[in-house]
């Protein structure tokens, strides 16, 4: 993934996906601390990342169910 797409891909963030990063951050800080910090946003990002791929595939199996 080049730097470009990753600035593109968080700039597609919603307040809804923004604020789950932000409430994963805050755990992990609260968990690990220093280190927590530094997982915090990575941990967030590909937790939205999983999200949106999930619902992409739920939508895509209820286009070919119907």
């Amino acid at each position: 993934m080049s730097f470009n797409s990753l600035v593109d891909n968080l700039r597609s963030f919603s307040w809804k996906e923004w604020a789950l990063v932000a409430m994963v951050v805050i755990v992990f800080a609260a968990l690990f601390g220093t280190v927590g910090l530094t997982m915090g946003p990575l941990v967030g990002y590909l937790m939205v990342l999983g999200l949106r791929r999930a619902k992409a595939n739920r939508q895509a199996r209820a286009r070919i169910a119907r």
